[in-house]
């Protein structure tokens, strides 16, 4: 089932070409928000409102998806430059976060809006010369929580509880899931 994926992620496009989707690409700017103290708000609000700008012109299923990391109640994007992406391993170490991907499906008046979680669990020990080597490859910056998984930042990982997919940013499952129950619409 051919579908609209309303994302510029790399990672994503990859993945679901990787595993035979059929889709186009179509991305659209929107201000991304942040409600502190609810990820799950976060990440539905703004994989929704790219997939509905794209929707409004489209009879096709349009996907939106906006991945973040969790700790605590505090929210983790993107960081916005190397001292902030050192901070933030720094501040995940030995500890467990939460990674949660928003998917929202569109297509007329009919929607999907769900959610998932994985659990993921850094290292306690790593020294500071590892940490700043891994901020200088510059891999981080562009993810959320400052690391990728699938990359050299799973030098800091532990354990995944949950789909790994997930923390790469696209629960190949879950979509899979979604277009299914879309198709009987």
């Amino acid at each position: 089932m051919k579908f609209i994926l309303a994302s510029t992620s790399k990672r994503r496009i990859e993945y679901l070409k990787n595993f035979g989707f059929d889709f186009d690409i179509k991305t659209v700017e929107i201000a991304e928000k942040v409600f502190e103290g609810d990820p799950v708000k976060t990440v539905i609000y703004n994989a929704y409102m790219k997939a509905y700008e794209i929707s409004k012109n489209n009879n096709l299923i349009v996907i939106g998806m906006d991945t973040i990391v969790e700790l605590n109640g505090k929210i983790f994007g993107k960081p916005k430059d190397k001292l902030e992406n050192f901070k933030m391993i720094k501040e995940l170490l030995g500890k467990n976060h939460r990674v949660i991907t928003g998917i929202v499906a569109l297509k007329g008046e009919f929607s999907i809006i769900d959610y998932v979680i994985s659990v993921v669990h850094f290292r306690k020990e790593v020294d500071m010369e590892v940490i700043e080597k891994y901020v200088e490859s510059s891999e981080g910056l562009d993810k959320a929580g400052g690391y990728a998984i699938q990359g050299l930042g799973s030098i800091f990982i532990d354990e995944v509880l949950g789909p790994v997919d997930n923390v790469i940013g696209i629960p190949v499952l879950k979509v899979y899931e979604i277009l299914n129950m879309m198709e009987e619409v």
